[in-house]
């Protein structure tokens, strides 16, 4: 197989660069990466795979394989990006919507979130990505809370960062077993102290299965809280989706993803992914 080179013959869009430098086949590869070590997780939660999570955390451990970074100077954000523009061709972003007219968060997100170090604040996560707004009813649900995660029309919005990489080690750490709940943990509590300005915990050998899960669900909703249904995916993969959101009589939790309903109008009734 020839090598690729130094550079590629085509150009990637801004969002390779923007947030890093992933726009030559060598950077690539750890974007490439990284993406793979997401895809054995799922894959090791699914089916119960425990060689997925070995080969997720090798991955995720070995220097230069991915742009994992918690050394000094890390950057959460560093990663490869959706972009948009409002240039002849391009597309605005369709999460943009300051008012809001239709993305409310849920109100969970502010019971759940937990209260900062040594503060009487929530979650820096939910403070930086929800705001409180004009009150709205929806049939039984009523919320005043809606997202400010995309603050312009131009806003990117990222596939996978540094952030997620460090979440998706525990995970891996976490699937591999309770021998490793230890190093899950520190991942864990860096995300708690540097993204959430929350107190650590200890985590040990000893740590309920569960708990570590649980803890491990918390960090990832609100650390990758609307870049991707993260959430929706993970507590399904897990059989929690039950415990993510109060419902309320007459709600309907989807286990599949949702097909839009101008697919759904023309089937049979029921239609996988269809109400």
């Amino acid at each position: 197989m020839a090598a690729a080179g130094t550079s590629f013959p085509f150009q990637l869009t801004s969002g390779f660069a923007d947030f890093g430098a992933f726009n030559t086949p060598a950077t690539f590869r750890t974007f490439n990466r990284a993406l793979k070590a997401r895809v054995l997780v799922y894959q090791g939660v699914i089916f119960a795979c425990a060689a997925c999570f070995t080969q997720a955390r090798t991955i995720l451990t070995t220097p230069g394989q991915t742009f994992i970074d918690t050394l000094p100077g890390f950057d959460f954000t560093a990663g490869v990006y959706h972009v948009f523009g409002t240039a002849s061709g391009d597309v605005t972003n369709g999460l943009f919507d300051p008012t809001p007219a239709k993305l409310y968060a849920h109100p969970s997100l502010y019971d759940s979130a937990e209260v900062q170090n040594a503060s009487t604040l929530k979650d820096r996560r939910f403070l930086a990505k929800v705001q409180f707004v004009a009150y709205k009813p929806y049939g039984s649900h009523f919320d005043s809370l809606g997202f400010l995660r995309y603050a312009t029309p131009t806003a990117a919005v990222p596939i996978i960062r540094n952030e997620e990489l460090i979440l998706l080690r525990a995970e891996a750490n976490i699937g591999i077993g309770s021998t490793n709940y230890a190093e899950a943990g520190r991942d864990l509590n860096f995300i708690r102290v540097n993204s959430g300005g929350l107190a650590p915990k200890v985590f040990t050998a000893a740590t309920p299965a569960a708990t570590m899960i649980a803890e491990l669900l918390h960090q990832k909703r609100y650390s990758l809280l609307f870049e991707g249904g993260h959430s929706w995916i993970d507590y399904r993969h897990y059989g929690r989706l039950n415990s993510m959101l109060v419902t309320l009589a007459g709600d309907q939790m989807y286990t599949l993803m949702p097909v839009p309903i101008d697919e759904c109008l023309p089937r049979a009734r029921p239609s996988r992914g269809c109400p």
